[in-house]
């Protein structure tokens, strides 16, 4: 055991050594899911806020009320235009330059209350505006110059489509960077390091060792796996202090995050051994590392749907590992659904490791003149 874990401990040594390696594995998925994220949808501080007065009450106690409200705020800095109608569809999508406001009845203790809702990313103007009616609304002038008691403020975000629809785009684009990365990681920082370590002669001396091959080759892989969970930990809480994407910290939700980032790492690993069992040239372990590589990435749809007219192809699709296995990611971790709801995915993931890792175990290669 102490020999195994002093070998895991040399190999992560030496991957934190290599810098271009940290790179690709680390920071550049930060930069793929900054990009993205940034060419959202942006929001025009530019235009006039929109101010709609929602007379759930038509008397003319509410009328006069937003009659002075809308004059006190007509004197304020910001561009504002104003509107009123009876009832608004609670579901309905809410632009982000937009303030509705609403006098209704508190049923706790029977206070008047000034409802204002505002979107969940609003504009800069319309963050200035909600606070220059607060405090309009709260001013005691205010209060003696209309005609109403004084009311109980309440302030709310309305998380209308396009906002869910931001959330989900996020979780879907994190979980599709994850997913990548492990494959990545297992393609170019396993199978094409073991060519390199075979072309070099490396491997020869762990025949000549006091040490079972199968020690080393066990290191190796858990010493990939072991960055693997590091990048995905490190990974998905940044991105969800950064976009807000709602993950769950509980132990059993951190017990799924590691058990699925697991089967996805020894799931290509495998693959990786295969791959690199017989191939003699670095060259030519990036040639077929590539040819695997971005079809299964494309074909997977991780960050952008993906549809043809050809059923073969979408066929293929779907018995692709990459693809299966970021769906039952995802929703995991963020509906907190039991792994028996995802038997296919699993066993079709069982498939692609557990054969490629057969096959390797007799055709493996460790020295360069075989």
């Amino acid at each position: 055991m102490n020999k195994f874990l002093e070998l895991v401990k040399i190999e992560l040594k030496v991957y934190v050594r290599d810098h271009i390696a940290l790179f690709w594995t680390f920071l550049f998925p930060f930069f793929i899911l900054v990009i993205f994220m940034s060419i959202s949808p942006s929001r025009d501080n530019s235009q006039a806020t929109d101010v709609v007065f929602i007379e759930h009450d038509a008397s003319d106690k509410a009328r006069d009320y937003f009659t002075e409200l809308e004059a006190s705020i007509t004197k304020s800095p910001v561009t504002v235009s104003f509107s009123s109608v009876s009832t608004f569809e609670a579901d309905a999508d809410f632009p982000s330059n937009q303030l509705r406001i609403a006098l209704m009845q508190d049923t706790n203790d029977n206070q008047p209350l000034l409802q204002i809702t505002h979107a969940s990313k609003p504009t800069q103007a319309s963050l200035v505006l909600l606070n220059i009616i607060e405090l309009l609304a709260g001013s005691r002038e205010f209060q003696n110059n209309t005609t109403t008691n004084a009311y109980k403020i309440v302030i709310q975000a309305h998380e209308s489509d396009s906002a869910r629809s931001g959330i989900e785009g996020a979780r879907s684009l994190t979980i599709g960077l994850i997913c990548m990365s492990i494959m990545s990681t297992c393609f170019f920082g396993f199978s094409v390091v073991l060519v390199q370590l075979r072309a070099a002669n490396a491997l020869k001396m762990y025949q000549v060792m006091p040490l079972h091959k199968a020690i080393y080759s066990s290191a190796f892989m858990i010493s990939r796996v072991l960055i693997i969970l590091i990048f995905a930990i490190v990974f998905i809480v940044i991105a969800d202090l950064l976009y807000g994407i709602g993950i769950t910290y509980t132990f059993g939700n951190f017990v799924s995050f590691i058990a699925l980032v697991s089967i996805g790492a020894m799931t290509f690993i495998s693959i990786g051994i295969l791959v690199a069992s017989r191939v003699s040239s670095v060259s030519a372990a990036n040639g077929i590392i590539n040819v695997l590589y971005f079809p299964l990435v494309f074909l997977s749809g991780l960050f952008f749907p993906i549809s043809s007219n050809f059923e073969w192809l979408n066929t293929i699709a779907s018995y692709l590992p990459l693809k299966e296995y970021a769906e039952m990611f995802e929703q995991i971790i963020f509906t907190e659904t039991s792994f028996l709801s995802f038997t296919s995915t699993l066993i079709l993931m069982l498939v692609w490791g557990g054969i490629p890792f057969l096959i390797s175990q007799s055709n493996f290669v460790w020295n360069a003149d075989r």
